[in-house]
C-alpha cells in the first residue's frame, strides 16, 4: 500500500522507546523552532507507522525534534506521512536513514538500533547494514564498537562529556577496568594526545600478553617462535652484523645448517635470542595485565 498524507492527533503518536537524537527543550533552537510553528504552523510531515501493538496509535519513524515542538506549542494535530506495511527490520532501516543525513546526539542508542538490525536478520552482514543506512563500513564498526564501552561511560557519551572520536579510541580497550582507568584521560586529554596515549596503552598490552605467553615461568621455560620484524630482517640482510655470531656456533656449517641457523634467527630461536627468553622468564612477576600497565601515565603529546 502507498504512503499517505494524514492529519493525525498528537495524542495518537507514541514517541519512540530510545530517540536517536536528544531533545533539549530549553536549547535556543528548540524554543526557536517551537515558536515559529506557533506563529506560522506546520511545515513539513514527519513519517510515521501504525503500531503493531497499539490499537489506534502510531509510532514516529523520524521528526521527532519536529513533534516535541509541535506538542511544546501546543498543537493538538500534525500532518504526517503514514508508511504502511512497516515491519520491525523496515522500521530500523527507515528511522536510522532519517538520522543518516545528521550526527545522533545520541550515539548509543543509535549503535544499538544497527546492533539489532543486525540481530533481527542473521544473514545481514555490517556491508549490507551500511549500504542500507548509507554510511560506510568502518563506521557502522566503530558505532557497533561503543556497545563495548562500560555503561558509565555511554552515559557520558550520550550526554556529551566525551566525544564520539574519543569514544571510539576507548572502545578498543577490551576491559571495562581498562576503560574506566583511562576515562579521565579521555575526559581531559585531546582527541589526538589521547589517541597517541590509547597507542601507547595498547603496545604495552599486546607486549604484556606476548610476555605472558612467551615468557611463562622461569621452571617451566620453553623458547617460543616468534617472527621478527621486516625492517629488522631487511637491516640485516643489507648489513650482515647478527649472521657472524649465530654462525659462530655452527660445528659443521654446511649449506643446510647454516640455512636452518638463519630460520632460528628470523624465528628468534637462535641461541641469543633463547638466551633473552630464558633472561625476562627468569625476572618475569605474575602479575594482571591490569597491574602491568597502571603506571602508564597519559602525556599530552607536544
Amino acid at each position: 500500500m502507498a504512503d499517505e498524507l494524514r492529519h493525525v492527533e498528537i495524542a495518537n503518536i507514541i514517541e519512540p522507546h530510545a530517540a536517536l537524537r536528544l531533545v533539549d527543550e530549553n536549547s535556543v533552537e528548540f524554543l526557536e523552532l517551537r515558536d515559529s510553528i506557533a506563529e506560522h504552523g506546520w511545515l513539513s510531515a514527519i513519517p510515521v507507522r501504525q503500531s503493531p501493538t497499539v490499537e489506534g496509535k502510531y509510532e514516529i519513524i523520524g521528526g521527532w525534534n519536529r513533534f516535541r515542538a509541535a506538542k511544546s506549542a501546543g498543537l493538538k494535530t500534525i500532518p504526517c506521512i503514514v508508511k504502511h506495511d512497516v515491519d520491525d527490520l523496515v522500521y530500523l532501516v527507515l528511522q536510522l536513514q532519517e538520522n543518516s543525513t545528521q550526527k545522533p546526539t545520541s550515539p548509543v542508542q543509535y549503535a544499538k538500533r544497527l546492533k539489532q538490525l543486525l540481530d533481527l536478520d542473521p544473514d545481514m552482514a555490517e556491508a549490507d547494514l551500511a549500504r542500507l543506512v548509507k554510511m560506510n563500513v568502518r563506521r557502522i564498526r566503530e558505532y557497533l564498537g561503543l556497545l563495548d564501552l562500560f555503561p558509565a561511560i555511554q552515559t557520558a557519551l550520550d550526554g556529551g562529556e566525551i566525544s564520539f572520536g574519543t569514544a571510539v579510541v576507548l572502545s578498543q580497550l577490551f576491559n571495562h577496568q581498562l576503560q574506566q582507568q583511562h576515562y579521565e584521560a579521555a575526559r581531559t586529554m585531546t582527541h589526538e594526545a589521547f589517541r597517541q596515549h590509547i597507542r601507547l596503552v595498547m603496545k604495552a598490552l599486546r607486549e604484556a600478553m606476548c610476555e605472558r605467553s612467551l615468557l611463562r615461568t622461569a621452571g617451566d621455560f620453553k623458547p617460543m617462535a616468534y617472527l621478527r620484524p621486516v625492517k629488522a630482517i631487511k637491516s640485516e640482510l643489507d648489513s650482515f652484523q647478527a649472521g657472524p655470531e649465530c654462525l659462530a656456533t655452527l660445528e659443521a656449517p654446511t649449506a643446510e645448517a647454516i640455512w636452518k641457523e638463519a630460520l632460528k634467527w628470523v624465528l628468534h630461536l637462535d641461541a641469543g635470542s633463547i638466551d633473552v627468553q630464558r633472561e625476562h622468564a627468569q625476572r618475569f612477576q605474575s602479575t594482571s595485565l591490569i597491574e602491568r600497565i597502571k603506571n602508564l601515565q597519559p602525556q599530552e603529546t607536544k
